[in-house]
């Protein structure tokens, strides 16, 4: 039984003086490489860009009438077109 007590004793002792010993102390990190500018004042143009969905006062669907592939395209697009250039009729 004195034995154990001793042994308590010691351990306790033991404990003590590592959990009370003072530790390295600890060297604080640098400070961080950051870049700096000067400012100088200029007119900036100002752009406003936002995203909408439009939406038509009356909506039409173009469906197709006819069934197959178109095989060429003999116009430019956003062109104009003259007298005579419109529908042939051809059917």
């Amino acid at each position: 039984m004195k034995q154990l007590k001793l042994i308590v004793a010691v351990l306790m002792g033991v404990s003590l003086l590592t959990g009370c010993s003072r530790k390295a102390a600890q060297v604080a990190p640098g400070a961080p490489e950051v870049l700096v500018t000067t400012v100088a004042p200029k007119d900036v143009p100002r752009i406003l860009e936002r995203v909408a969905t439009l939406d038509g006062f009356i909506n039409a669907n173009i469906n197709a009438q006819v069934q197959g592939y178109i095989v060429s395209r003999d116009y430019q697009e956003g062109s104009h077109s003259g007298q005579g250039q419109g529908q042939s009729g051809k059917g």
